[in-house]
Parts: C-alpha cells; sequence; structure tokens
C-alpha cells in the first residue's frame, strides 16, 4: 500500500480531513516500519492538531488493529455470556489517580460480566492498569489462549498492549520522544484485538469525548465515552461528568451529577494514588483481599469513600454498556447499575472470586 506522504502532510497542513484510504495508508506504512520517524510524528501529532474526524479515526484504529495478534473470545453454547467489556482510557489528564478502571473491572467480572481488559505500563502516571495487576498478583503476560482460558475460568483477563502490538515498535520511540498527546492516545481504547463490543472508555480530552463515541457507533459498538468536567479521563468524583451513549449507530449526550445518585462530591485528590505496590494497597483494601505475607500494611493515601464511589461509577457504566441493566432512561440504568455494583462490591462471594483470581499461578 503506497503513500504519498508529501499529499497528506499538505492536506493536514491545510486543514482537509483525509479519507478512510489516506488515513489507513499512512497508517499501513508506519506499522510496517516504512515510515520515517519525521513522518510518523508530524502524522499523528498533525491530524491531531488538525481535528481529528470520527472517520479518520476509525480507519486508524481499523488498520492499527490489522496489524495486531488476534484474539479469541470463548464461545458459549447457549450464547448466554453476553458481551465482553473493556473498561479504559485514553490517559494524559494529569490526575495520577489511583487505578479506577482496573478495579471496575474486577468488580464487574465478579459479578460474570466477561472483562478484555487492554492496557500497559505506565506512560504519564506512576502506575499503568498492567503495573498495578502485577503488584496485586493477576498474571499480565498472556498468549491468546492464556486469555481464553483466564476469561473462562474467571470473567476477566488482561490484554498487554505491548504484547499484543508488535508494529507499534515503529511509533512508540516517536511518541515517546515527543511527549505531547498524539492520534495514538485516542487509538489505544479503540484496538483492543479482543474487539469487545461494549465498554467504558475515559477520553482526558473534552474536544475529542463526543468524536471517539463517533468513531465507536460506526463501528456498530455499544459504549459509554465518558469525561469527567475536571478533565478525567473516567467518571468525576468531584463534578459531572459529560457522557455519550453509542446505539444504533449514533451517540447521545447525557450528563452524570453523582449528587442526583445521593453521592457526595469529593475532591479529586481523595482518589489520587501512588505507585503500583500503593495502588494494590488500594485495591486490596477495597476488596478485603488479604493482605501479602511479609509486606508490612502502611496506610493509602487516598480517601477509601471517594474510591468506592469511583469504582461504582465506572462499573456501573460499563454495566449499562454491557445492557446488563435494561431500563428506558440512561438514568434509571445508571440507578440500577448502581445499586447492582454496590451490592457486589460489599458481598463476601465478590472477594472470593477476586482472591482467586490473585492467587492465579502464572500462566
Amino acid at each position: 500500500m503506497m503513500t504519498n506522504w508529501v499529499d497528506l502532510l499538505n492536506h493536514i497542513a491545510d486543514g482537509r480531513d483525509l479519507t478512510p484510504n489516506e488515513v489507513s495508508a499512512a497508517m499501513h506504512s508506519i506499522m510496517s516500519g516504512d515510515a520515517s520517524p519525521a513522518k510518523i510524528a508530524s502524522f499523528i501529532y498533525g491530524i491531531r492538531v488538525k481535528g481529528i474526524t470520527p472517520t479518520e479515526l476509525e480507519a486508524a484504529a481499523s488498520t492499527m488493529l490489522d496489524f495486531a495478534r488476534p484474539v479469541e473470545l470463548p464461545s458459549s453454547p447457549n450464547d448466554d455470556r453476553g458481551p465482553a467489556v473493556d473498561i479504559v482510557g485514553t490517559g494524559g489528564d494529569g490526575a495520577h489517580t489511583v487505578n479506577v478502571s482496573t478495579m471496575a473491572s474486577l468488580l464487574i467480572a465478579s459479578m460474570g460480566i466477561d472483562v478484555i481488559k487492554h492496557g500497559n505500563r505506565a506512560a504519564s502516571s506512576r502506575s499503568g492498569g498492567a503495573d498495578m495487576l502485577e503488584a496485586l498478583g493477576v498474571p499480565i503476560d498472556l498468549s491468546p489462549n492464556d486469555v481464553t482460558n483466564m476469561l473462562s475460568q474467571h470473567h476477566f483477563a488482561f490484554i498487554f498492549a505491548r504484547t499484543y502490538h508488535p508494529a507499534m515498535k515503529y511509533a512508540a520511540p516517536v511518541r515517546s520522544d515527543i511527549k505531547v498527546p498524539t492520534l495514538f492516545n485516542l487509538l489505544g481504547p479503540m484496538t483492543n484485538p479482543a474487539r469487545p463490543t461494549a465498554g467504558l472508555i475515559g477520553c482526558a480530552f473534552p474536544e475529542m469525548t463526543s468524536v471517539m463515541a463517533d468513531a465507536f457507533a460506526r463501528r456498530g459498538d455499544t459504549v459509554l465515552v465518558v469525561h469527567g468536567q475536571d478533565g478525567l479521563d473516567e467518571f468525576s468524583v468531584s463534578c459531572p461528568t459529560d457522557v455519550y451513549v453509542t446505539h444504533d449507530g449514533g451517540a447521545e449526550r447525557y450528563e452524570f451529577d453523582p449528587r442526583d445518585y445521593g453521592f457526595s462530591y469529593f475532591p479529586v485528590s481523595a482518589i489520587r494514588g501512588g505507585d503500583a505496590d500503593t495502588n494494590a494497597r488500594v485495591a486490596r483494601q477495597l476488596f478485603s483481599l488479604d493482605p501479602i505475607a511479609d509486606k508490612p500494611t502502611t496506610p493509602v493515601p487516598c480517601d477509601m469513600g471517594a474510591v468506592e464511589n469511583a469504582v461504582l461509577f465506572s462499573a456501573a457504566g460499563a454495566l449499562v454498556s454491557a445492557q446488563a441493566c435494561d431500563k428506558e432512561s440512561f438514568r434509571d440504568a445508571m440507578g440500577h447499575a448502581l445499586d447492582r455494583a454496590k451490592a457486589a462490591l460489599h458481598d463476601e462471594k465478590t472477594t472470593d472470586r477476586i482472591q482467586r483470581l490473585v492467587s492465579e499461578k502464572r500462566p
């Protein structure tokens, strides 16, 4: 697939939107190792400055998935497993919170919802999803067969982005060098190799939240794309959150305010975390898991009430995306989902199920 880089970059510089074929050609060149670092940097940053369209974003994600290692989801003879979900964010909000999406993933997996968690080690924070899960004791470097087996046994499996996107080795040094948000910040949540059709997607960039939602809608996925009005790439505990719900090829905007559901506000600092070990301690405390032998139990740096709220909000959003709470309105669906998530969080069976997962032997 040939790429006319001069024409393509001139189109971007002129503010012209690219066709799906042009985007696919550029991504193919990058993923194949044919594009120089200068071309990669110009494209991934230039298209963000121009303003990415849903069509461009969907085309870029589709091409990136073509280069990923495939993962097949386990089949159910009665088709009763429901859709698999992912809970993931773009990162880049600079808030250094605890690993909310990862804890929410563990919670809804304990409720029998299949969760394919796509993530990586920390980039701008001190603890990425992979870091926290590893510190917690959950296997993270899984083969496609391991992913299927863990999902069948625990309703949870982690897909390590660096393992399943080998072609990113050509773009990763450029991203690290320029140190600004680019197209790839948006592609991470859209390129889960297992291709789940539901999920809760956090976006740190307010101008891109609706764009991401429209791109997911073009694929026919049912997701919630959220942006906290305080800048978080997840449901906020300190203020309302903008929510875009995709269905039937379109997206509708809602606003989620914790106070409408009986929750109080907390400052963002109340859910600020630390390194992987610290955030793993937060998860152990939240789920009442066994402490790790020979490791001292030290106080966590956050407010566990605020952490619980944050996890419940994200878990509820994921349940709504999986249509596990089929209500007529978004408000009713979220209310029912919050009730279910809270009941599960305080159920001893949840502790037992997550304890079995963190005690799973490495494949």
